[in-house]
């Protein structure tokens, strides 16, 4: 008997949460809300709920293969790489930027061939026929509290219906779910209509490309955006030493791709400034505004922010002024090692001039523009 319960209405929504993950244990369907649709989902862990999802598609895809015919629901990016393997290039930068939210990331998989030992191989020949086709799996990390909430006391993925799967039409209310499923599930949770009504966005990704393959909310002009390599600059204030670092790396680069500054994103780049210990809405300092002039770059309009752990997440290279700063960074974020340096080559710090004189603002100027025109010399350029 299919069970519908009102999260929104609920004295206690925890009481729902912890009734979908029991049934979810014990290997019965749970209809999760999301910001797309309403998903169907069952527990890897369990042969009979990769049995069950296998009844709802067989009643309702008519001849169509179920293989691939599901996506692994996972609790965060961070997960990824325990399903695929080595996670580098567009597969890491859009599972970062991306998630949560409505794209579903299509990556590679050697698991047939066993090549590959990674958390997919232990789960039951029926879990990975859903998933897998032609060596791909589909990864999502949908963006709702109720599917996070349930998650958090899972150990292990769900495994859920592709939307708009066979004659599916998407689902974007309980009573659609319903009407679709009859009682093939124990459980759905109702929260109203579903916020976009449109499908997620299916890309498929490799380490050096990727493509859209099914149009859903996040258009091709957004996951280009996504796609972009963002650099960070990164001081203490974000008034002296990363602004003019920013700007005159944003200088440089327009130059290397003889563009202007505002066409660097249509070019595939995102360039940021922050401060470890900044406050938000602050001008630069009047004297690195008056230097970095000089090199017709303008800094009048710059606005200080915080870096924050998104910044973090999302940024592709970051660059810090001093060994302080790394080293700062990385005892709150070790897991970022890779991604973060000084921006020297040398291995020297660029020291604070705020509260100097115009000749240090000079100084500091001359040093960071060596090292940024160091940094654009060696950025390899290519046609994505």
């Amino acid at each position: 008997m299919q069970q519908v319960l009102n999260i929104r209405n609920s004295d206690d929504p925890r009481d729902i949460i912890h009734l979908a993950v029991q049934a979810l244990v014990d290997g019965e369907l749970v209809v999760f809300p999301s910001e797309t649709g309403y998903l169907i989902t069952g527990y890897s862990l369990q042969k009979i709920a990769a049995e069950r999802l296998k009844a709802v598609l067989n009643a309702h895809a008519c001849d169509l293969e179920t293989r691939g015919s599901c996506f692994l629901t996972l609790k965060s990016g961070t997960e990824l790489a325990d399903y695929t393997g080595v996670l580098e290039g567009f597969g890491r930068k859009l599972s970062r930027r991306c998630w949560p939210g409505p794209v579903s990331l299509s990556l590679p998989t050697q698991i047939d061939t066993g090549t590959v030992p990674t958390l997919l191989s232990s789960f039951s020949k029926p879990v990975r026929e859903l998933l897998v086709n032609e060596n791909r799996v589909q990864y999502r990390v949908p963006a709702h509290d109720s599917i996070q909430d349930a998650m958090k006391l899972l150990p292990a993925p769900l495994v859920t219906i592709r939307e708009c799967w066979g004659k599916s039409a998407l689902l974007t209310t309980a009573a659609d779910v319903q009407e679709f499923l009859k009682d093939q599930s124990a459980l759905v949770i109702d929260d109203g209509p579903s916020r976009y009504g449109q499908a997620a966005t299916v890309v498929h990704v490799d380490e050096s490309e990727w493509e859209l393959r099914e149009k859903g909310v996040v258009s091709a002009a957004t996951l280009r955006r996504l796609a972009s390599d963002m650099f960070l600059f990164v001081c203490t204030g974000n008034t002296c030493r990363s602004p003019m670092a920013e700007v005159l790396f944003r200088k440089y680069l327009a130059d290397k791709l003889q563009c202007q500054d505002d066409e660097l994103l249509e070019r595939g780049f995102i360039v940021e400034s922050a401060g470890l210990s900044a406050l938000a809405g602050m001008r630069a300092a009047v004297e690195a505004v008056d230097v970095v002039a000089e090199q017709g770059v303008d800094l009048s309009v710059h606005q200080s922010q915080p870096l924050t752990n998104r910044l973090i997440d999302q940024a592709d290279y970051i660059f810090v002024m001093t060994r302080g700063h790394l080293d700062s960074l990385l005892s709150v974020r070790p897991d970022i090692h890779d991604r973060v340096r000084l921006l020297s080559s040398d291995g020297s710090d660029v020291s604070d001039p705020i509260g100097a004189g115009r000749a240090q603002y000079e100084e500091c100027k001359t040093q960071i523009e060596q090292y940024v025109r160091d940094i654009v010399d060696n950025i390899q350029l290519t046609d994505q």
